[in-house]
């Protein structure tokens, strides 16, 4: 088991988010959130930000005899 703490917190609060720490871990997780409420706060911040979604796009260049040889 890791120790929380303000380095870590975020890959701890993601594994949380995704079920992967045990009974023992949330429950330190919890704990070291009431004592540090601003990091909370921050973490949520930090998902209200849109993630950019990659989209892939076919690009077609129709004039490829005008790209320079090098």
């Amino acid at each position: 088991m890791t120790h929380i703490n303000r380095l870590n917190y975020k890959a701890m609060m993601t594994e949380f988010s995704e079920g992967m720490l045990s009974e023992t871990e949330a429950n330190e997780l919890m704990f070291f959130l009431e004592k540090n409420g601003d990091l909370l706060n921050e973490y949520l911040l930090d998902e209200d930000e849109e993630t950019p979604v990659i989209s892939p796009e076919r690009v077609v260049f129709n004039e490829k005899e005008l790209l320079k040889k090098v």
